[in-house]
């Protein structure tokens, strides 16, 4: 816990940095290349993540809050149902570069979902695999990134980000049903726990963790 936290602070004072230099001028061409890359005010997109922002699949929309400096909303469906959150990213200009950026999202979870399970009596005894239902709490995450942007002629950006995220709410499942049928007898889901291995698989399912994204943005309106 004590390492997450430092890897925080650590964050914002890298942001901070960014944002105290971002009214630097942007200009309009890539002096680098010679190539004419416009700065673009708002960006639609779609990308994928692990850990990440999108989920398995999901998208985005971003205004130009500043020179340097985008706000983004994204959406997707992950392995801990929906998402839903926002990101703040710096350095972002008509060049390809490295864009430090911080988010927060919420996964909304699954209530009273069937799914296949293995349980295990809490008095003790055998492993038993059922379909029953299972409600996954909603977790609330900090995402910490760094993203290498490649721009576009036209201004669209293919961005891969590098991260982690950081879970600010516990992790939390449980059985839904009262009980279910096994061989034919009506077990009463008090008296079952979650075995060993299904508690890994929802560790694993957790939205917190290293964090990788791929999306690709399409630029609109020009940004005075």
């Amino acid at each position: 816990m004590m390492k997450a936290k430092t890897l925080f602070i650590a964050f914002l004072l890298v942001l901070s940095t960014n944002l105290k230099a971002q009214y630097e001028p942007t200009h309009k061409s890539d002096k680098s290349t010679g190539e004419d890359k416009p700065v673009k005010a708002f960006y639609a997109g779609f990308g994928s993540s692990l850990y990440g922002k999108y989920g398995y699949l999901g998208g985005s929309f971003g205004a130009r809050i500043a020179p340097k400096t985008i706000g983004e909303f994204n959406v997707g469906l992950g392995g801990w149902g929906g998402k839903v959150g926002f990101a703040l990213t710096t350095n972002v200009s008509n060049k390809n570069s490295w864009c430090p950026s911080i988010g927060f999202g919420r996964n909304g979870g699954i209530q009273g979902v069937q799914l296949p399970v293995t349980l295990v009596p809490k008095a003790g005894g055998d492993e038993i695999s059922v379909t029953t239902g299972v409600n996954l709490d909603p977790i609330n995450v900090i995402h910490l990134g760094v993203q290498k942007q490649i721009v576009s002629k036209k201004g669209g950006r293919f961005i891969f980000e590098f991260g982690y995220s950081l879970a600010v709410s516990n992790t939390s499942y449980s059985l839904s049903d009262n009980s279910f049928t096994y061989n034919g007898v009506l077990v009463p889901t008090s008296a079952m726990d979650f075995a060993a291995a299904q508690k890994t698989v929802f560790k694993m399912l957790n939205p917190a963790g290293v964090m990788f994204n791929v999306s690709y943005v399409f630029g609109f309106g020009n940004y005075n």
